[in-house]
């Protein structure tokens, strides 16, 4: 008998394809193998199906056509912006992956890099090698970098020359990295213990800086040509920033704290934490570096430095010492003076770590340029008044404004940049504007004149007679003679009476002001 499916339930009956998969026909792998391709080939219909269906409801949207509104078309630039940035910065990775040759997990290995080895690589990674000896000769061309990580009791003799002329140490353990040829100008070690950088005779320069942080018993050391006496420097995180005692108060007062001498440099006995100019000297020790603090019964913070730089505390202060501090506290190892090898804290300015030495050298460097251009503007400025003054004995007096205008510019700008000196960088402002309020007079600008002389007056040292006398004729030019009398009346209070052509001319000045203000005044009784 034949069994009659009706269409509706034909159509609620699960749809089973005809897989040609039979367990007792393969083996175990193999059928293991066919429904995993069976699965990845199910997973990519389904995404295409969903893709193709979400497709078709864009367009019916309206979506594939037009953005819906201007939120819309900004969230879907953004998105393809990312997209394609996330394209490039995979494309980059990748790119990067591509280039580098990984050494890795090897023991009691010798390693002799060669450019067949590399494969034509240009960066190199040596990662978890342990108690082998890893050369990359003078004779590789064109290496860009080299990476060191998690490396133990492994030497690298590095010979050739780096483009980037930068190694990256990490999480290394009695590393020994040697530059025995080619000057390398960037190393930079994180989290390692017990490394040994040394370089050969001549090849740790001025412009070369060492790098570290959370390292403990970093240990630089530069040949120096000739076969004089190395060059040391130690970095250790814990040693050089020592654990501080939790302070919940305010500011430890620190003002009479004594100074005692440690090595070659002074330092207090106690500070809150130590600072970015503190440098340990090249024998190894830490003379200068203040490596704790206790706190003092009176609130204060002291401590006691040992022969070495190290922390001399009581049992009671030990054991109030919390934990250490931050590993991620930088250090910058470099040759100072050409002489001297030392280690010191690292600030982060910016994108740059430097020293407190380094920031106070630049200021130091920058005030001095700043300064000459300061007097080099000052001059220029003396040059524009001088051909003001030529323009002005020739009657041409908005000739004469002009240069008065540059000089009153330039002393501006001068005084703007001078907030660090004492004085103010142009003592010939005042007469500029003195100067220029003449030529505003003579060119009928009466109420210019008026504002060059009040500006005059405020910038001009006392007793200075030109500024209020030009600024009583900008007022009695202006008919404002009972505001003009005052400021006449003190340029000769001011004036020198042994100089009588000015006296006299300021009496001129006066008395027509007088008749001026007289006639007005009868004008208005007049009226």
């Amino acid at each position: 008998m034949t069994e009659v499916v009706s269409k509706s339930e034909a159509e609620d009956q699960p749809i089973v394809e005809d897989v040609p998969i039979k367990r007792d026909q393969l083996p175990q792998k193999d059928y293991y193998g066919k429904w995993d391709q069976f699965e990845k080939s199910t997973v990519a219909d389904l995404e295409e199906e969903e893709k193709r269906e979400k497709e078709e409801s864009d367009r019916l949207l309206g979506k594939d056509r037009a953005f819906l509104s201007e939120d819309h078309k900004k969230d879907k630039t953004t998105h393809e912006a990312l997209k394609e940035a996330k394209k490039l910065w995979d494309k980059r990775r990748e790119e990067e992956i591509q280039a580098k040759h990984l050494i890795a997990d090897l023991t009691g290995e010798s390693v002799v890099v060669t450019t067949a080895l590399l494969g034509g690589k240009k960066v190199v990674t040596l990662k978890n090698l342990t108690d082998c000896r890893v050369e990359l000769p003078q004779e590789l061309a064109g290496m860009i970098k080299l990476f060191v990580e998690g490396c133990v009791r492994t030497t690298v003799a590095l010979g050739c020359k780096l483009v980037t002329s930068h190694v990256e140490a990490s999480h290394c353990e009695g590393l020994e990295l040697r530059v025995e040829r080619e000057p390398l100008f960037t190393v930079q070690a994180d989290l390692c213990k017990g490394v040994k950088l040394v370089y050969g005779p001549g090849l740790f320069g001025a412009e070369t800086k060492v790098y570290s942080a959370g390292c403990l018993d970093l240990q630089v050391t530069a040949e120096v040509s000739g076969g004089g006496p190395s060059l040391c420097s130690k970095a250790d995180y814990i040693a050089d920033l020592a654990p501080l005692v939790p302070y919940t108060g305010g500011s430890p007062d620190t003002s009479n704290v004594p100074v005692v001498e440690v090595g070659k440099t002074t330092v207090k006995k106690a500070a809150a934490k130590p600072t970015g100019g503190e440098a340990r000297g090249e024998t190894g020790g830490r003379p200068g570096l203040v490596v704790g603090s206790v706190p003092a019964e009176n609130g204060g913070a002291s401590s006691a430095v040992g022969e070495n730089g190290g922390a001399l505390h009581s049992n009671a202060a030990q054991k109030s010492f919390s934990e250490p501090r931050s590993e991620e506290q930088h250090f910058i190892t470099q040759l100072v003076g050409g002489k001297k090898l030392v280690t010191e804290v690292a600030i982060q300015v910016g994108s740059r770590w430097v020293t407190r030495r380094e920031l106070d050298l630049e200021s130091a460097q920058q005030a001095q340029v700043t300064a000459r251009e300061l007097l080099e503007q000052e001059h220029r400025a003396e040059q524009e008044k001088l051909s003001g003054n030529q323009a002005f004995g020739n009657a041409e007096y908005a000739q004469a404004a002009v240069h008065y205008t540059v000089a009153i510019d330039l002393a501006l700008s001068g005084d703007a940049q001078s907030t660090q000196f004492p004085q103010p960088v142009s003592k010939l402002l005042h007469q500029c504007y003195s100067n220029r309020a003449a030529c505003f007079l003579k060119l009928g600008h009466h109420d210019k004149a008026l504002q060059d002389a009040d500006s005059c007056v405020a910038t001009a040292p006392e007793g200075y007679v030109k500024g209020h006398f030009r600024r009583g004729l900008a007022l009695h030019a202006l008919g404002r003679f009972n505001e003009a009398l005052p400021s006449l009346g003190r340029a000769l209070r001011l004036e020198d009476p042994k100089n009588k052509a000015s006296v006299k001319q300021i009496e001129q000045a006066i008395t027509f002001a007088e008749r001026k203000l007289q006639l007005e005044m009868q004008r208005r009784m007049a009226r």
